[in-house]
């Protein structure tokens, strides 16, 4: 079984998208399906790539494409059949209600096949001991790979013959048997020397024709593979075999899956440049979940675990019962409640610790994993956890009857709304709100700006917008105008127009300095780094340079050969050249070192020649870790190879530039 952190399956901002728990669930429960394929393929020798978004998001992301809520990989026809003959018996063996759906064996008309872990929801302590706490069906999509025929007639030939045949599968009068039905399956029995059963389901007999046609040419005919359905209809994915000669296995959430070596061509043949971002999709069936969801609440109404806890007319008694402020008084008080959160604090923390008539009370409070069906779980508390410069109280210690607080600031906004986590509910927003004057709510993110076309960011705002924290604040603070626009927005569309003046009044939207300075963009820290490195970064009057990460891949150093070697040269030879005001970190993907040698282990000397050179003259800093991030702090520029990095950058706009091995 595939291990998870509780931490995982907490909400989180993913390169400027929000992600909530359930759908990290719905990932976790993908990923253990996955394995579960990837065992059997093991066992049986079958060759399996990552393929379109997961390996678009694997390259890019390092995970799931955060707008994203599926798995696909591919493979090579042989392989795929081979597959098919084992998988059923095999997957149940390892849990019983494992299906495999293609058209072989149901009515799925799509010619791929799926694995899913069950057909409906399932609230079995199996299921969701298994697939970690996700209740809904969970699954992988897998597209075979065929050959396309190296002769340009011959292969238009079997084009023409195989969108005639899909063209009569996808009739829905087929089952009729009008004379127009049996007319053209006359012609495809004439044109192709084919047979059908006319007593038989003729959608299968189809599919199955066309099945043959996909298949028809093998691998030594051919220099070329395709995704045949995408190939039929604009001559699309369509990839040299040299792409698939080699694997790597690349970084994919708390995994690694094999995907082909040369994916940057592969990815570049799928979405052209495929680092450009594309959040612009139609959000109708974005979650797929939602179906679920919809139908737990129409049957379970408040039970649900995924009823909304808030309601207009909760928002409308509120308002009500709401009095003066008392602003003349300073006792403030802040609620962190996860140590790596309290950056979203710490600018409004120190602001107040100014204010000489202040009385500045920093509380850390517990909270809690949730189970399924909304019973909490295991308490976490990090109160050790926080700089020492910031001085905390045990949350027991602080009695709110006795305390009274003019003013508290809140980072978790759920209560008991959201499907994953919950506070201690002694802080909920809605308690909180009986003893405290003003309550000041700073999400703990800091998310992309949300645009009109936005469908899918629009649509994730349900979790944490319409929350308690939100209805309760007197006071939300958030990154700009746009996302302030955007908040009021989808409260308006929840509550009703006649609420727009009360979201109006309570949000500001003037709070960029708060995230500016939890992400370190006005403040560089140094902190984050080993002392040697500092050596290298600081000036000797003590003043810091200008820091440029530099990135090799794995991609580029197979895609380019003796090319990229000189490349490299190059480029530190340019950076030596300016490295009094300058320090460059030159990050060699991991990769490069685990695959590399096996692969090509000329290349892998000659490129080690360089690093053992570089480090040699000890005036910038070589590493080959996987936590880059933890530079992101500290960093001007980024050049080099596509990375998943980039998109972090982009997040703290941080320049970007792509390493080009021809200039």
């Amino acid at each position: 079984m595939v291990e998870f952190s509780h931490e995982y399956f907490e909400d989180e901002v993913r390169d400027g998208f929000y992600v909530n728990g359930l759908m990290k669930k719905c990932w976790a429960a993908q990923i253990e399906v996955l394995s579960d394929i990837a065992s059997v393929c093991a066992k049986y020798n079958i060759r399996w790539f990552a393929d379109c978004g997961t390996l678009l998001g694997a390259v890019r992301h390092g995970g799931f494409i955060p707008w994203d809520d599926d798995l696909d990989i591919c493979m090579f026809r042989e392989d795929y059949v081979r597959f098919l003959s084992v998988a059923e018996s095999e997957l149940k063996s390892i849990y019983g209600n494992y299906r495999v759906h293609n058209f072989h064996n149901e009515d799925f008309w799509e010619m791929i096949s799926r694995v899913d872990n069950a057909t409906t929801i399932d609230y079995s302590q199996e299921h969701l001991g298994k697939f970690h706490g996700y209740p809904f069906r969970a699954g992988v999509d897998i597209f075979p790979l065929d050959y396309m025929c190296e002769n340009r007639a011959e292969e238009e030939e079997r084009m023409l013959a195989a969108q005639m045949v899909f063209t009569m599968a996808r009739r829905d009068d087929l089952e009729t048997l009008s004379e127009e039905i049996v007319d053209y399956l006359d012609a495809i029995e004439e044109a192709l020397g084919a047979h059908f059963d006319r007593n038989n389901q003729l959608r299968r007999q189809l599919f199955a024709m066309g099945e043959a046609l996909f298949s028809m040419y093998r691998r030594e005919e051919s220099n070329h593979a395709l995704l045949m359905p995408f190939w039929l209809k604009d001559e699309s994915h369509v990839y040299p075999l040299e792409l698939y000669e080699n694997t790597v296995m690349i970084p994919f959430e708390n995994v690694r899956i094999p995907a082909p070596a040369m994916y940057n061509e592969v990815l570049k043949i799928e979405y052209g440049d495929y680092m450009k971002i594309v959040r612009s999709g139609s959000a109708h069936e974005y979650p797929y979940h939602d179906e679920y969801i919809k139908m737990l609440n129409d049957n379970m109404g408040e039970r649900s675990p995924f009823w909304k806890k808030v309601s207009k007319e909760e928002v409308e008694g509120i308002i009500a019962a709401t009095g003066s402020n008392k602003c003349n008084k300073r006792k403030i008080v802040f609620f962190p409640y996860k140590s790596s959160k309290w950056k979203y604090m710490e600018y409004e923390w120190k602001k107040a610790c100014k204010d000489p008539n202040a009385e500045v009370s920093v509380v850390p409070i517990p909270y809690y994993e949730k189970g399924a069906l909304g019973s909490l779980g295991r308490e976490h508390y990090d109160i050790d956890s926080y700089p020492d410069y910031v001085q905390v109280r045990d949350y027991l210690s602080y009695d709110l009857e006795v305390e009274k607080p003019d003013f508290a600031y809140i980072q978790n906004p759920y209560d008991d709304d959201n499907y994953t986590c919950s506070v201690n509910p002694y802080f909920y927003a809605k308690n909180l709100k009986k003893y405290v004057d003003e309550l000041i709510y700073i999400p703990c993110f800091y998310e992309e700006e949300i645009g009109q076309a936005d469908e899918r960011a629009y649509k994730s705002m349900m979790q944490y917008v319409i929350s308690p924290g939100v209805v309760y604040a007197d006071k939300i603070i958030l990154q700009s105008e746009q996302m302030k626009d955007a908040y009021v927005k989808k409260l308006v569309d929840y509550f009703g127009e006649d609420t727009r003046n009360i979201w109006e009044n309570k949000i500001d939207g003037n709070g960029i300095k708060i995230y500016e300075s939890a992400l370190g963009i006005s403040e560089k820290n140094y902190d984050v780094i080993p002392d040697a490195w500092k050596k290298i970064i600081f000036k000797e009057d003590g003043s810091a340079k200008k820091v440029i990460i530099y990135h090799v891949s794995i991609n580029s150093m197979l895609e380019n050969k003796d090319k990229i070697i000189e490349k490299v040269r190059a480029a530190l030879e340019t950076f030596k050249k300016n490295s009094d005001e300058i320090t460059v970190v030159w990050h060699s993907d991991p990769l490069i070192v685990d695959t590399l040698p096996v692969i090509d282990a000329g290349l892998y000397e000659k490129y080690m020649a360089v690093v053992e050179g570089f480090n040699a003259e000890n005036w910038g800093i070589h590493y080959d870790g996987s936590d880059i991030e933890l530079m992101l702090p500290l960093v001007d520029a980024y050049y080099g190879d596509t990375d998943r990095i980039i998109q972090q950058c982009r997040m703290r706009k941080i320049p970007v530039m792509i390493q080009n091995v021809e200039v």
